[in-house]
């Protein structure tokens, strides 16, 4: 509200074509800009993203909880009487996946469309394309980075990797990081018997984790409600290949040019599994095609710049006359 009031103030002095709140706050935090009489653009928001009911099933009693007040907050977001307000008022709504551009009102959904930004800035030193040529070597290298909580799918990834080993026995799983469901995971992990084939590795600088990644021949990152996705570009400018599930920012950074996305919508917990595995059967045994999706790798991280999505936002010149063209007959009776 304090950020309107400065707006509204300066639209005294200056007249301005339009107003944008750049955000990458969740969704669930109105904006009061669309109450300056210009056209108002929101977004790209983030957040909202909801685990499928049919992969929670082995998650632990706390993720069961926190997932469940989780899907309350964004249901609440389609009857908040501000977010409805922001909804009325914005010319354009910007999400950064479908999931979330799924929690906007059907009335307003049209004005709505996904974008995905993220600032590449955060990502240092690059590896060049030359430092990028696969060694043959006898073991296939599986690597994940991230927290281990119980969102993020670490889980499905032990899983998919002890049916990887069953077919690849050369095959192991480095997981790099730390987190509340460290102790469960490698209890999972004994459990699955795939103990001896996983190295847990702590925290570590971004050199020795540059050089982590271009270690291992594939990222697997099967997160369930992750709407960033900062550690996928990081694997894709290392020129890894990415096998993750088609749930908030990872199903929209990945596609079949650098890695494999699993379709998740009507499928059980088991068949994700097996899907997730079977990708990682199809690029074990394809060195060729491993190669391919690494160079195509190297190049995917650039769409998502922010110089090119701030050139697709403001690429019109009429943008609310063409939302407006876009909107059902029943709101242009107006």
């Amino acid at each position: 509200w304090d950020a309107y009031r400065i707006a509204k103030s300066l639209t005294q002095e200056v007249v301005f074509d339009r107003v944008h709140h750049v955000t990458n706050t969740a969704i669930r935090r109105p904006s009061f800009m669309g109450l300056l009489g210009i056209p108002f653009i929101f977004g790209p928001v983030a957040g909202g993203v909801k685990a499928p009911w049919f992969l929670r099933k082995s998650y632990p009693l706390k993720g069961w909880l926190f997932d469940f007040i989780r899907d309350i907050s964004n249901t609440i977001v389609q009857f908040d009487p501000l977010m409805n307000l922001t909804f009325i008022t914005a010319s354009k709504i910007y999400c950064r996946s479908k999931d979330i551009q799924a929690l906007i009102p059907k009335v307003y959904r049209y004005k709505s469309e996904v974008i995905f930004d993220i600032p590449l800035h955060k990502i240092k030193e690059m590896p060049l394309v030359s430092e990028q040529k696969l060694i043959e070597k006898d073991t296939f290298q599986v690597l994940f980075v991230g927290r281990f909580l119980y969102w993020k799918g670490v889980h499905l990834a032990l899983k998919a990797f002890s049916l990887l080993h069953q077919k690849i026995p050369n095959s192991r799983f480095t997981v790099i990081g730390r987190g509340s469901e460290e102790t469960w995971l490698q209890r999972l992990s004994e459990k699955l018997g795939i103990k001896d084939a996983v190295d847990w590795i702590p925290w570590m600088e971004q050199k020795k984790l540059s050089s982590a990644y271009l270690q291992h021949d594939v990222f697997l990152f099967p997160s369930l409600h992750d709407s960033g996705g900062l550690v996928i570009l990081e694997a894709l400018c290392h020129g890894l290949p990415v096998v993750c599930l088609d749930l908030g920012g990872p199903g929209v950074i990945v596609d079949e040019t650098c890695g494999r996305v699993i379709k998740t919508d009507g499928f059980t917990e088991e068949a994700v599994i097996q899907r997730l595995s079977d990708a990682l059967v199809e690029l074990a045994e394809n060195s060729e095609l491993r190669q391919q999706l690494s160079e195509r790798a190297l190049a995917q991280p650039t769409k998502f710049e922010f110089k090119n999505v701030v050139e697709q936002i403001y690429s019109s010149s009429v943008l609310v006359e063409k939302t407006l063209k876009e909107a059902p007959l029943d709101d242009k009776s107006d």
